[in-house]
């Protein structure tokens, strides 16, 4: 099996010679796990490829380099692994070496491209892609963290999936969306990852910071939707009882569940240093006392 990924590796970096396609090719008639693989990995590479072909057409006159870090924050988080060393630089020039080994690889394709759509069927292509991760964010900080059983292998660095539930006992965490919002959880909290720019809160207490590109940030709960648009602001959920907001910073909109009729269900805009409460007894969104104290510091 070593053998088979070097020669996959190979294949993909165009470096295979008329023997080793050969031996490639006899593994793929023979070993599903070795089609399997080749997709996967073929799948992965051209996925890279493109995101290097993008950002290649922002350089000018040769002169931009691509940093270790954006790459990690902007492949890593799209479900494909990091593959540069912190601080590492890519230069123009290896990215053309890149795209020319692309280009030399096809001329080994041909050779294994009828084997591969003979053993490769359209429902197994398909099922690479579809159960391929897609992160949304990364745990980037943890202070006294005790996590439930399910969230139990959650550390810093942590890449986190679309639809993964976090259960947080105690202490606080940070995650960092792609998108750019940024969500403190302070134990006890639960909450459910919906994509890069949403999330589900079960309950708990939550900060969130929204920088411009993440404006629309939003968080669903049982009782309510709250948008974020551009702002600071620190949420309060009582499970299905009530809920306590504070806005800090910019701009928020609150809208309750439909369940609660039609007159409270439109839109609320709460803005910077006001504060709003729900009670599912009452029924309807007030005001509240502004409490600066309520900050959580990020």
């Amino acid at each position: 099996m070593d053998n088979i990924r070097i020669l996959i590796s190979r294949y993909l970096d165009g470096e295979l010679s008329d023997a080793e396609i050969g031996q490639l090719a006899s593994a793929l008639e023979t070993d599903v796990a070795s089609v399997d693989q080749l997709v996967f990995n073929s799948f992965i590479h051209a996925q890279l490829l493109n995101w290097m072909d993008q950002q290649g057409e922002h350089t000018r006159d040769g002169a931009s380099v691509f940093d270790g870090n954006e790459l990690l924050g902007t492949v890593g988080l799209s479900g494909m692994p990091p593959s540069l060393d912190d601080g590492d630089k890519v230069s123009i020039d290896r990215t053309q070496h890149l795209f020319a080994q692309a280009r030399r690889r096809l001329s080994s394709f041909g050779a294994i491209a009828a084997i591969l759509l003979v053993a490769a069927s359209v429902s197994l292509v398909a099922y690479v892609i579809s159960s391929r991760p897609a992160y949304v964010g990364q745990l980037t900080d943890a202070t006294g963290c005790r996590w439930g059983k399910s969230s139990s292998d959650i550390q810093v660095g942590k890449l986190l999936e679309n639809g993964q539930d976090l259960n947080l006992i105690q202490g606080r965490a940070v995650i960092t969306f792609a998108s750019g919002a940024k969500v403190m959880l302070e134990g006890p909290t639960s909450l459910r990852l919906a994509s890069q720019n949403e999330i589900h809160l079960i309950d708990g207490r939550i900060a969130a910071k929204v920088p411009r590109p993440a404006i629309g940030f939003t968080v669903r709960s049982s009782l309510a939707r709250i948008v974020d648009l551009g702002t600071a602001f620190t949420l309060t959920l009582n499970a299905e009882k009530s809920f306590e907001l504070h806005v800090f910073e910019g701009l928020v909109e609150l809208r309750l569940d439909e369940r609660f009729g039609e007159t409270v269900t439109k839109p609320v805009y709460v803005a910077a240093v006001h504060a709003e409460k729900f009670d599912v007894r009452a029924g309807d969104v007030v005001p509240m006392q502004f409490e600066e104290g309520k900050k959580m510091p990020f």
